[in-house]
Protein backbone atom coordinates (compact mmCIF):
# COMPACT_ATOMS: atom_id res chain seq x y z
CA UNK A 1 0.00 0.00 0.00
CA UNK A 2 2.71 2.66 0.64
CA UNK A 3 5.64 2.98 -1.37
CA UNK A 4 9.19 3.42 0.18
CA UNK A 5 11.82 5.58 -2.04
CA UNK A 6 14.77 5.24 -0.28
CA UNK A 7 17.80 7.18 -1.80
CA UNK A 8 21.09 6.39 0.56
CA UNK A 9 24.14 8.46 -0.62
CA UNK A 10 27.69 7.17 -0.03
CA UNK A 11 28.96 10.22 -0.04
CA UNK A 12 27.49 11.85 2.81
CA UNK A 13 25.91 9.48 4.56
CA UNK A 14 26.54 10.02 8.64
CA UNK A 15 27.86 7.25 10.76
CA UNK A 16 25.39 4.59 12.44
CA UNK A 17 25.01 5.79 15.86
CA UNK A 18 22.97 2.96 17.01
CA UNK A 19 19.99 3.11 19.46
CA UNK A 20 21.84 5.52 22.20
CA UNK A 21 18.98 7.73 23.38
CA UNK A 22 18.82 11.61 23.41
CA UNK A 23 16.39 14.00 24.00
CA UNK A 24 16.16 15.01 20.08
CA UNK A 25 15.81 11.37 19.34
CA UNK A 26 13.08 11.08 22.38
CA UNK A 27 11.22 14.08 20.78
CA UNK A 28 11.34 12.62 17.18
CA UNK A 29 10.06 9.19 18.23
CA UNK A 30 6.96 10.99 19.98
CA UNK A 31 6.35 12.85 16.62
CA UNK A 32 6.15 9.56 15.02
CA UNK A 33 4.26 7.55 17.19
CA UNK A 34 1.48 10.19 17.24
CA UNK A 35 1.76 11.20 13.92
CA UNK A 36 1.64 7.77 12.64
CA UNK A 37 -1.51 6.69 15.37
CA UNK A 38 -3.10 10.26 13.55
CA UNK A 39 -2.88 9.19 9.84
CA UNK A 40 -3.78 5.57 10.42
CA UNK A 41 -6.62 6.11 12.49
CA UNK A 42 -7.65 8.39 9.38
CA UNK A 43 -6.82 6.01 6.85
CA UNK A 44 -8.83 3.32 8.87
CA UNK A 45 -11.95 5.78 9.32
CA UNK A 46 -11.51 6.66 5.42
CA UNK A 47 -11.31 2.78 4.59
CA UNK A 48 -14.82 2.28 7.03
CA UNK A 49 -16.11 5.51 5.29
CA UNK A 50 -15.44 4.08 1.38
CA UNK A 51 -17.07 0.53 2.20
CA UNK A 52 -20.15 2.56 3.84
CA UNK A 53 -20.46 4.71 0.58
CA UNK A 54 -19.78 8.33 2.66
CA UNK A 55 -17.51 9.58 -0.16
CA UNK A 56 -17.31 13.21 0.81
CA UNK A 57 -16.06 12.06 3.74
CA UNK A 58 -13.54 9.60 2.46
CA UNK A 59 -12.00 12.41 1.07
CA UNK A 60 -11.20 14.41 3.47
CA UNK A 61 -10.10 12.10 5.63
CA UNK A 62 -7.81 10.68 2.94
CA UNK A 63 -6.65 14.15 2.38
CA UNK A 64 -5.68 14.77 6.01
CA UNK A 65 -4.23 11.27 6.40
CA UNK A 66 -1.63 11.43 2.93
CA UNK A 67 -0.70 14.91 4.15
CA UNK A 68 0.37 14.07 7.76
CA UNK A 69 1.96 10.84 6.69
CA UNK A 70 4.23 12.55 4.27
CA UNK A 71 6.08 14.27 6.52
CA UNK A 72 6.29 11.30 8.94
CA UNK A 73 7.97 9.11 6.49
CA UNK A 74 10.44 12.08 5.84
CA UNK A 75 11.47 12.01 9.10
CA UNK A 76 12.12 8.70 9.23
CA UNK A 77 14.06 8.03 5.92
CA UNK A 78 16.02 10.94 6.77
CA UNK A 79 17.31 9.61 10.36
CA UNK A 80 16.75 5.15 10.02
CA UNK A 81 19.64 5.08 8.90
CA UNK A 82 21.29 6.32 12.25
CA UNK A 83 18.41 5.13 13.91
CA UNK A 84 17.07 2.32 14.18
CA UNK A 85 14.42 3.86 17.15
CA UNK A 86 12.52 5.94 14.73
CA UNK A 87 11.57 2.77 12.75
CA UNK A 88 10.21 1.26 15.84
CA UNK A 89 8.33 4.08 16.53
CA UNK A 90 6.69 4.12 12.65
CA UNK A 91 5.96 0.77 13.64
CA UNK A 92 4.24 1.20 16.84
CA UNK A 93 2.28 4.33 15.79
CA UNK A 94 0.87 2.36 12.80
CA UNK A 95 0.00 -1.20 14.89
CA UNK A 96 -1.48 1.94 17.62
CA UNK A 97 -3.26 3.52 14.99
CA UNK A 98 -5.12 1.04 13.72
CA UNK A 99 -6.85 0.08 17.13
CA UNK A 100 -7.25 3.68 17.79
CA UNK A 101 -9.11 3.89 14.20
CA UNK A 102 -11.68 1.36 14.79
CA UNK A 103 -12.16 3.07 18.21
CA UNK A 104 -13.06 6.07 16.71
CA UNK A 105 -15.70 4.70 14.75
CA UNK A 106 -17.57 3.01 17.06
CA UNK A 107 -17.52 5.57 19.25
CA UNK A 108 -18.73 8.40 16.01
CA UNK A 109 -21.22 5.68 15.15
CA UNK A 110 -22.04 7.54 12.44
CA UNK A 111 -24.96 5.87 9.74
CA UNK A 112 -27.44 2.63 10.38
CA UNK A 113 -27.82 -0.97 11.02
CA UNK A 114 -30.00 -3.18 9.91
CA UNK A 115 -31.19 -5.91 12.86
CA UNK A 116 -32.86 -9.32 11.20
CA UNK A 117 -33.78 -11.22 14.32
CA UNK A 118 -35.15 -14.75 14.11
CA UNK A 119 -37.35 -15.90 16.64
CA UNK A 120 -39.95 -18.58 18.25
CA UNK A 121 -41.11 -15.72 20.84
CA UNK A 122 -41.93 -13.54 17.63
CA UNK A 123 -45.78 -12.04 19.18
CA UNK A 124 -44.01 -11.39 22.83
CA UNK A 125 -40.87 -10.03 21.05
CA UNK A 126 -42.67 -7.54 18.72
CA UNK A 127 -45.58 -6.28 21.26
CA UNK A 128 -42.16 -5.25 23.89
CA UNK A 129 -40.05 -3.92 20.92
CA UNK A 130 -42.81 -1.92 19.78
CA UNK A 131 -43.87 -0.87 23.39
CA UNK A 132 -40.49 0.50 23.50
CA UNK A 133 -40.71 2.78 20.73
CA UNK A 134 -38.95 0.89 18.06
CA UNK A 135 -40.25 0.61 14.33
CA UNK A 136 -40.37 -3.05 12.83
CA UNK A 137 -41.13 -4.85 10.30
CA UNK A 138 -42.65 -8.59 11.17
CA UNK A 139 -42.71 -11.56 8.32
CA UNK A 140 -43.63 -15.44 8.99
CA UNK A 141 -41.28 -17.94 9.00
CA UNK A 142 -41.00 -21.79 9.44
CA UNK A 143 -37.25 -23.12 11.00
CA UNK A 144 -36.28 -26.91 11.60
CA UNK A 145 -37.96 -26.41 14.67
CA UNK A 146 -41.82 -25.37 13.48
CA UNK A 147 -43.07 -21.55 12.80
CA UNK A 148 -40.96 -18.60 13.51
CA UNK A 149 -41.12 -14.64 13.40
CA UNK A 150 -38.33 -12.79 11.21
CA UNK A 151 -38.28 -9.28 12.90
CA UNK A 152 -36.41 -6.45 10.85
CA UNK A 153 -35.30 -3.28 12.51
CA UNK A 154 -33.63 -0.63 10.89
CA UNK A 155 -31.65 1.64 14.15
CA UNK A 156 -29.02 4.53 14.06
CA UNK A 157 -25.54 2.32 14.86
CA UNK A 158 -25.34 4.68 18.37
CA UNK A 159 -28.51 2.90 19.27
CA UNK A 160 -27.71 -0.76 17.93
CA UNK A 161 -26.45 -1.75 21.10
CA UNK A 162 -29.30 -0.48 23.11
CA UNK A 163 -31.65 -2.93 20.75
CA UNK A 164 -29.57 -5.63 20.90
CA UNK A 165 -29.85 -5.96 24.43
CA UNK A 166 -33.26 -5.40 24.63
CA UNK A 167 -33.42 -8.43 22.52
CA UNK A 168 -31.89 -10.47 24.51
CA UNK A 169 -33.36 -9.47 28.03
CA UNK A 170 -36.55 -10.21 25.85
CA UNK A 171 -35.73 -13.16 24.44
CA UNK A 172 -32.45 -14.78 25.29
CA UNK A 173 -32.53 -17.82 22.84
CA UNK A 174 -33.59 -15.44 19.27
CA UNK A 175 -31.37 -15.44 16.88
CA UNK A 176 -29.90 -12.10 15.29
CA UNK A 177 -27.63 -10.64 12.79
CA UNK A 178 -26.49 -7.05 11.76
CA UNK A 179 -25.55 -5.12 9.00
CA UNK A 180 -24.62 -2.00 8.06
CA UNK A 181 -26.69 -0.05 6.14
CA UNK A 182 -25.39 1.82 2.77
CA UNK A 183 -28.53 3.98 1.89
CA UNK A 184 -31.91 4.39 3.06
CA UNK A 185 -35.01 6.27 1.54
CA UNK A 186 -37.11 8.11 2.80
CA UNK A 187 -38.98 7.70 6.10
CA UNK A 188 -42.07 9.29 6.74
CA UNK A 189 -40.53 12.70 4.79
CA UNK A 190 -37.24 12.37 6.93
CA UNK A 191 -34.44 11.40 4.05
CA UNK A 192 -31.62 9.63 5.24
CA UNK A 193 -28.95 10.95 3.16
CA UNK A 194 -29.12 14.21 5.28
CA UNK A 195 -28.07 17.85 3.79
CA UNK A 196 -25.34 20.30 3.44
CA UNK A 197 -22.21 19.57 6.49
CA UNK A 198 -24.50 15.80 7.55
CA UNK A 199 -24.42 14.33 3.88
CA UNK A 200 -20.56 14.05 4.43
CA UNK A 201 -21.42 12.00 7.52
CA UNK A 202 -24.09 10.01 6.60
CA UNK A 203 -24.24 9.07 2.81
CA UNK A 204 -22.94 10.47 -0.56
Amino acid sequence: MEVWLWIVSSEHKPPYTGARMTTELFWSCLIIIFGRIADVTLGTMRTISVVRGRKHLAVLLGFAEVFIWIFIVAKVVSGLSQNLLLGFSYAGGFAIGNYVGITVDEWLAFGEQATMIISREGKRLVAALRAAGWRLTVIEGYGRDGPTAVLLVVVARRRAAELHRQIEEIDPQCFYTVEDVRLASSLLGRSHRGVGWSSMFAGK
